[in-house]
């Protein structure tokens, strides 16, 4: 977490003006928020649970995130290391807790969710903010004086580079090799026959 700025401090944003950009009075119910909700007996606020008015889940990120949570072990027992052991000298049987027990003890999560999941959902936002916002560079690009030149003279949308801005269709971008196509369900199975040695 950054500290807030000086009140007095202002940046300088080099970019070409928003036609019609996002008036302060606009942005007023813009972010739900949901702290000092808390969890009761039944679902409602919860990361993963139906708001009972909408139908919806409080959180869309919730079905894509689960699974990075890991299971934890449920101690069912206790087992007892030798009869003549130290005192104390017991150790816990443990089970993996199933994917409906994780489930439960997660989706009653109260989370508060970042803007930048949340901004997407704001047609406002994306027809009036990011569609004129343009990345400029990468990383260290900067010490490149005629790259850099080169990246800035083609991100800006005013001097007609980009044929899409005239024609509406996009141009075709082959996806790069580097990105992997594997989906995380494959990785799981790979490396899980490596695993068992299959």
């Amino acid at each position: 977490m950054y500290p807030d700025p000086p009140h007095w401090q202002t940046v300088f944003i080099n970019a070409e003006e928003v036609p019609e950009p996002i008036k302060e009075n606009e942005l007023s119910d813009f972010d739900k928020t949901r702290v000092g909700a808390e969890h009761g007996p039944q679902e409602k606020n919860g990361w993963g649970e139906r708001d009972p008015k909408t139908g919806y889940k409080n959180d869309d990120t919730y079905d894509n995130f689960i699974n990075l949570y890991p299971d934890q072990d449920i101690v069912i027992g206790v087992k007892k290391q030798s009869e003549y052991g130290t005192y104390g000298s017991v150790t816990p049987v443990t089970r993996k807790e199933t994917f409906d027990e994780k489930d439960r003890r997660i989706r009653s999560y109260v989370a508060q969710p970042t803007d930048h999941s949340t901004l997407p959902s704001n047609l406002n936002f994306m027809a009036r903010v990011v569609a004129y916002d343009l990345p400029i560079g990468y990383c260290e690009s900067g010490w490149d004086r005629a790259f850099i030149t080169d990246l800035r003279r083609r991100a800006d949308w005013t001097q007609g580079l980009d044929t899409y801005l005239k024609t509406g269709i996009p141009n075709n971008v082959t996806e790069p090799e580097i990105i992997s196509k594997e989906t995380a369900l494959e990785e799981m199975i790979r490396v899980k026959t490596k695993e068992y040695g299959y």
